[in-house]
C-alpha cells in the first residue's frame, strides 16, 4: 500500500497531513492526525503509526465514496486545540517524548482510491486541508 513520495505528487497531492505520536503511558502510544482530528493507539510507536495510517486511508476513502456530499467538510475537520498545541511542542522540541511526521494521502480524483505514503517530518505551506 505504500507508494514512493513521487507517486503522491503525481496523484495531485504534494503536502502531507500533520501527525504526531507520543507515549501516553508506559507501553502505550497514541498517534494523532491534527489535520483530520483522528487518533489511534498501540503498544508500540510503529503500531500506533500504522494504525493511524490505516484509519486515515479508511476515513479519506469513505469520505470520498459514502459521504461524498460532505467530502470537503470532512477533509477540514481539525483536532482539538490541545492536540495541535502538543504537536507544536513536540515539533519545536520543547517536549522530548514524541515525534512528528507528515502522512501523504493523495486526494482521490474521479473514482480512484486513496493510497497512503509516509513522509519525513517537515514544514509545509498552502496545504488545502489546513484552511
Amino acid at each position: 500500500m505504500a507508494l514512493p513520495q513521487a507517486t503522491a505528487a503525481r496523484a495531485g497531492r504534494t503536502e502531507g497531513l500533520r501527525c504526531f505520536v507520543r507515549e501516553s503511558s508506559p507501553a502505550t502510544f497514541q498517534a494523532v492526525s491534527i489535520d483530520l482530528g483522528l487518533a489511534t493507539g498501540g503498544g508500540s510507536e510503529s503500531e500506533a503509526k500504522d494504525s493511524l495510517r490505516s484509519q486515515i486511508l479508511s476515513y479519506v476513502l469513505e469520505a470520498h465514496t459514502i459521504d461524498r456530499a460532505y467530502f470537503h467538510d470532512l477533509m477540514q475537520r481539525k483536532a482539538s486545540i490541545w492536540f495541535r498545541l502538543e504537536y507544536w511542542l513536540i515539533r519545536l522540541r520543547l517536549r522530548r517524548r514524541g515525534s512528528v511526521w507528515l502522512e501523504y494521502v493523495p486526494m482521490p480524483a474521479g473514482g480512484s482510491a486513496a493510497a497512503g505514503v509516509c513522509g519525513a517530518a517537515g514544514g509545509t505551506t498552502g496545504n488545502p486541508w489546513r484552511k
